[in-house]
């Protein structure tokens, strides 16, 4: 029996599949920590299997999707940067906007919202993190400990804040995996510029 109760499709794993997302970019962003957010994803996985609300197919199959996900966006993020150079930014903002909102709202497809948003979240926070130079690397372990802690119960506070929403459709899933990757792609960033300047520590250029 379920030690907890799911509304939702049980195909894929949609905690699984944030977890890597979530994890796997803060790591490859920042370059290190890979072993933690293995542990982290890992632990996520093995989570919906013990409350028993999962099958393993549904966890490995959120897994592989929040790969592909991860894998689309640090493959599209150089190339689309090249391609929109002379844009100005806020024509590329709303022109990513429409296009994600769109394919998110109208595409029929089950969790677009959570794509889509976690696409558009992340790829206009990553850019505006950049464009303020925000620190990616520099953090050692033993202060990038509390920033986990900080970023996490931010992502937490995120998500109590849209639970209210969350079963509204597919906007609704668009709007809390914005704010989410937001969070992940500019919030933290901006918390670890403020741990390295309360350090002493001088930025780096990413």
């Amino acid at each position: 029996m379920a030690e907890v109760e799911a509304e939702s499709f049980a195909f894929p794993s949609g905690h699984a599949q944030h977890a890597v997302v979530l994890w796997g970019f803060l790591a490859l962003n920042s370059r290190k920590l890979y072993g933690p957010a293995a542990v982290l994803i890992l632990l996520v996985g093995l989570s919906r299997l013990y409350f028993g609300v999962h099958w393993p197919i549904d966890v490995a199959g959120g897994l592989l999707i929040g790969a592909a996900i991860l894998a689309g966006f640090f493959w599209s993020e150089p190339r689309l940067k090249l391609i929109l150079a002379g844009w100005p930014p806020r024509m590329l903002f709303l022109t990513f906007l429409v296009i994600t909102s769109t394919v998110a709202l109208f595409s029929g497809v089950h969790y677009s919202g959570i794509v889509m948003g976690a696409l558009f979240g992340l790829t206009t926070g990553g850019v505006a993190a950049g464009s303020l130079n925000l620190p990616s690397t520099g953090i050692s372990p033993l202060r990038g400990g509390p920033l986990v802690i900080l970023g996490s119960a931010g992502l937490y506070g995120i998500y109590l804040a849209v639970q209210p929403i969350i079963d509204s459709g597919e906007g609704a899933l668009f709007l809390a995996l914005t704010a989410i990757g937001l969070w992940i792609a500019l919030g933290v960033p901006w918390l670890a510029d403020k741990v390295l300047e309360s350090a002493g520590v001088e930025r780096r250029s990413r």
